[in-house]
């Protein structure tokens, strides 16, 4: 079946399994002799199959893209291609031939009969799975004479062969892709990337580490941009690995598709490095470290990958490299074109301007500051383990909830699980509210359960409400680097071992943090928090020294806000000998840090200790004023949180409120200056016996012509008739303010004026301001009204 639903269909043989699924499926709701007037369905099941849901194999369709996935102007469904029935959930497996993924969704509207047209289909000549090179066409190409460049770029034009026994090594085309900041296919890449693991330490290479700019230096580097009112400009460099020279002599074989006839025996000698080759990343960066140094930049003792170019007054510029991304900034926009120009140069570089996207993380640089993000990473997250469409939560972990690998429930996937957890690691670059949930659920890598892949999807609940948070830096009237640091107390419910978590800000925002377990049981309070600020000290002392690279040497000792008196005594005094002495002696570097200056440990309340959020699960008031307040949120001018909110609708309240005093308050005047129209308003419609009125509830406004209050404007179906010309009638919650505070004064009291004041005497004048009050308090006494026994 399998065979013929392929050839209906006319899909490519890579459908085969989508296929065969289909075939299944399609095969249990189908009679067979092996069970006697049954289907296998029913016999399982115990009750008939339907079939109102089956499709055509291979048909067009549309599937709807959910909302939180585009905006109001883009397309509602997606063009796809029908091949089977989701075995996991309720739902149709699509291909979508723009981005050659698989998705389940119920959703879907089908054309049976229409189907995809390989042969005309753009994508279809871009499948980079099926993707054959052409022996007969590399060799006319060789033929006629087209290419004059080497055949493979890095290696020698001629070939040669095997000298002194060397080894060759095997070659083979890889395919890729390359995505932008939302997702959209960018361009298609096909590299040749030599088989590295083949080679032999000693003989086809020696040192192969090559260091990357760590996280935290380029987060540093957004705070300096942002203080110094910088822009950040990226470029990329094309195939930076081949740029690197060798030192080491190696033989590779001719490449599928350039073989040359007659000859397919010998092969290259390369000249510079390629992909996959071990000592790759370390050529590069020998070869574009030398060239940096030539062009008068130094390099930082501190991070190998920073270079600055300075006098003695001002920094000019810096540059970062991450393999082959290099981020640049500094004080002079010629000197970064010109930098520019002379890395152009020597490397083919794309010039990306103003830095916007990279590792993921949208950069949005604008006269406010620079917001990161990863919103885009986080919905492909979402996508990838099917929680696109799950109900957010406020926290990522419950209020004092606990993990543990001595748990009876039942194993899960532990390679899902690790994925799922790595995906969430790489998204704490820009998400430190998730830090402390992420780390907790990494410790657990070797053993998971239900518990724990429960805990990870409420991480991934979480992260659905808040994909636009991200980090806000903003220009500060100092670039002053504070450290917090905070520690649990035997968390751990496996070794009883505590958690230790720290903060960094400069400036604004905070670009350096870490959650970790620590490698000793401590016996106090006081010992864990000490040995969290022994490790936040040692990371304190690279940051000042990266800092004094850049020309921003902190002349004042580095703050470290504890939480815990204890700690800071330690630190301070050896103080408490007989409680500390079994401290191991690395920790106690903290005193000497402490005693040159470098560091100084400064006691703060537990309400404003930041790295609170990164030592344990806390309830959601307290969660996100922390994440507040470590600039955590959707780069909004002021962030929205739940006490914003309250504070906003008390604001509103309060603001009603007054207008509606007001109202009540010129509506008792008139009222009062009124004593006819008083009586009137005692109608049947609040409750008080009158003779006055015919048809007291009817609505017959032509009832006040000639009347000695003042009508014009007034919306008459409000009561008291006469003060809607001071009410908006827009707040209809004012309205009903008035309505109910003057419905229970008129109802349970009679009103006179003190000191035998007459109503024609009463001052109507008024003040003006936000809204019209009368110009002196309005006073009145007050009688209780005590209903006819006629009308009880």
């Amino acid at each position: 079946m399998a065979r013929c639903l392929l050839f209906q269909s006319k899909l490519q043989s890579k459908f085969w399994a989508e296929a065969v699924n289909t075939s299944v499926y399609l095969l249990n709701k189908l009679p067979t002799r092996a069970v006697k007037d049954k289907t296998p369905f029913e016999a399982w099941y115990g009750f008939k199959p339907s079939v109102s849901h089956l499709k055509v194999f291979g048909c067009m369709c549309y599937a709807l893209i959910p909302a939180e996935r585009r905006t109001k102007l883009e397309r509602r469904s997606a063009l796809g291609i029908f091949v089977g029935y989701s075995s996991t959930k309720k739902g149709y497996r699509v291909y979508d031939p723009s981005t050659k993924k698989i998705l389940v969704s119920r959703d879907i509207k089908f054309d049976e009969d229409k189907f995809w047209n390989w042969d005309d289909s753009e994508t279809s000549q871009l499948d980079e799975d099926q993707l054959d090179i052409s022996l007969e066409l590399a060799e006319n190409e060789l033929e006629s004479g087209d290419i004059d460049d080497p055949p493979v770029r890095g290696t020698e034009p001629l070939l040669t062969s095997i000298i002194d026994q060397k080894k060759v090594i095997g070659v083979k085309w890889v395919f890729t892709a390359k995505f932008n900041s939302d997702g959209s296919l960018n361009k298609h890449k096909a590299r040749l990337v030599v088989k590295g693991y083949s080679q032999e330490y000693g003989t086809d290479f020696m040192e192969t580490f090559a260091p990357i700019a760590r996280l935290d230096t380029i987060k540093l580097l957004f705070a300096l941009a942002v203080q110094k009112q910088w822009k950040i400009h990226q470029l990329n460099v094309k195939s930076a690995f081949l740029n690197g020279f060798l030192n080491e002599q190696i033989y590779i074989e001719q490449p599928e598709g350039f073989k040359v006839p007659g000859e397919e025996d010998k092969v290259y000698r390369l000249r510079k490095a390629l992909y996959g080759l071990k000592q790759a990343p370390r050529a590069w960066y020998d070869r574009v470290d030398a060239y940096l140094c030539r062009l008068g930049f130094k390099k930082s003792q501190s991070e190998p990958t920073l270079y600055v170019k300075k006098t003695e007054d001002e920094t000019l510029l810096i540059i970062s490299v991450y393999v082959d991304d290099l981020l640049v900034t500094g004080s002079r926009t010629d000197l970064i074109n010109d930098f520019k120009t002379q890395m152009k140069e020597v490397f083919d570089m794309t010039d990306l301007g103003a830095m916007t996207y990279f590792l993921s993380m949208e950069v949005n640089q604008s006269d406010r500051g620079i917001f990161i993000s990863q919103q885009a990473f986080g919905l492909k997250i979402l996508d990838k383990f099917c929680m696109t469409n799950c109900k957010s939560v406020s926290t990522p972990m419950a209020q004092g909830e606990k993990l543990t690998s001595f748990g009876n429930q039942e194993r899960v996937d532990e390679k899902e699980y690790r994925s799922l957890v790595g995906c969430l690691l790489y998204l704490t670059a820009t998400r430190p509210d998730l830090m402390h949930a992420v780390s907790l659920l990494s410790r657990f890598m070797h053993y998971c359960d239900t518990s724990h892949f429960k805990a990870a999807k409420r991480v991934l609940r979480y992260l659905k409400g808040t994909l636009k948070l991200g980090v806000m830096f903003k220009k500060e009237n100092e670039l002053r680097l504070v450290r917090y640091s905070d520690s649990d107390w035997a968390g751990s419910a496996d070794d009883m071992r505590s958690t230790s978590g720290y903060f960094f800000t400069l400036g604004s925002g905070s670009f350096c943090w870490s959650s970790k377990k620590q490698q000793t049981v401590a016996q106090s309070t006081a010992e864990a928090e000490y040995i969290a600020v022994a490790a936040a000290v040692n990371q304190a002392i690279w940051l000042r020294k990266l800092l004094s690279d850049l020309n921003e040497e902190q002349s004042e000792a580095t703050e470290i806000m504890v939480d815990n008196q204890s700690a800071v005594a330690i630190a301070k005094n050896p103080v408490f000998h007989g409680k500390t002495k079994h401290f191991k002696i690395k920790f106690h570097f903290v005193r000497e840090a402490e005693q040159t200056g470098e560091i100084s440990l400064v006691h703060c309340n537990l309400q404003d200790q930041l790295a609170d959020i990164l030592t344990k699960p806390l309830g959601t008031f307290r969660f996100e004023a922390l994440r507040e307040m470590i600039g955590d949120h959707g780069g909004l001018e002021f962030p929205l949180r739940t006490d914003n909110i309250k504070a906003i609708i008390l604001d509103m309240l309060i603001a009603g409120t007054e207008t509606s005093s007001t109202a009540v308050e010129w509506a008792m005047s008139e009222l009062i200056k009124n004593p006819r129209i008083l009586e009137k308003v005692k109608a049947k419609a609040i409750g008080r016996d009158s003779n006055y009125w015919n048809e007291a509830e009817r609505f017959y406004p032509e009832r006040f012509i000639d009347s000695s209050v003042d009508y014009k404007g007034t919306n008459f179906e409000f009561i008291p008739f006469g003060a809607g010309r001071r009410i908006c009638p827009g707040m209809s919650y004012g309205m009903a303010v008035v309505e109910l505070s003057l419905a229970q004064l008129l109802y349970h009291f009679d009103w006179k004026l003190p000191n035998g004041l007459k109503n024609e005497d009463l001052d109507m004048s008024e003040t003006f301001g936000a809204t019209s009050r009368r110009k002196r308090d309005l006073c009145l006494i007050p009688i209780p009204y005590h209903p006819t026994s006629s009308i009880q």
